[in-house]
């Protein structure tokens, strides 16, 4: 949840745009991204990481505009509606970039992205690309991703499919038709899937 990260006496000052900030941990780090009005002048956008049990600042780096971020032992994740950019939690250098819109980080290894047709995989760590099928998000859990058919399927329905998260191979299809329009699926940390 973003918060405030200006002192009163800042904001008081009329400083402009004010500062809010995403807090996350990761192992043994805490990651701090600041960042402003995307549309003002002078806005600010910076990633740090501190020493979870003596509060010492690793280091810090200035980033792009964004509004959101995800912190996992193998990568930093910033993201807005419609761009990424992935960072070395060690470091804070900036492994890649990329435009699209993220859908999910999965903590097994996977960074998940959709334009609701397509659901691309990559590695977090390097950014190549593992695989690609058509179909939008239903769900992901350890080390499955479903993909259900596209809103707007003509069919009305088709079954789901459950990949595995870092080939992208089926594992299993449904024998059920799944509708995005009506339908929801759902999948515990256990082997389970729910519909």
């Amino acid at each position: 949840v973003p918060v405030g990260c200006d002192s009163d006496a800042t904001l008081a000052a009329g400083v402009d745009p004010p500062r809010l900030c995403n807090l996350d941990v990761a192992g043994d780090s805490v990651y701090l991204h600041e960042y402003s009005d995307f549309t003002g002048e002078g806005g600010q956008f910076r990633l740090s990481s501190f020493d979870i049990a003596t509060g010492a600042q690793r280091w810090s780096v200035d980033v792009g505009p964004t509004a959101h971020m995800q912190a996992h032992t193998e990568a930093i994740v910033l993201n807005d509606k419609a761009h990424i950019e992935v960072f070395d939690p060690d470091t804070g250098e900036l492994r890649f970039s990329a435009d699209g819109k993220l859908a999910a980080v999965n903590r097994y290894g996977t960074l998940l992205m959709s334009d609701e047709a397509t659901v691309t995989a990559f590695d977090p760590r390097t950014g190549t690309e593992l695989w690609s099928d058509d179909g939008s998000l239903g769900a992901w859990c350890r080390d499955i991703v479903i993909l259900v058919p596209a809103e707007g399927t003509p069919s009305g329905g088709e079954p789901f499919a459950v990949h595995d998260h870092y080939t992208g191979d089926v594992r299993w299809r449904s024998e059920v038709d799944f509708d995005p329009a009506v339908d929801e699926v759902a999948c515990g940390f256990g082997p389970y899937v729910y519909t």
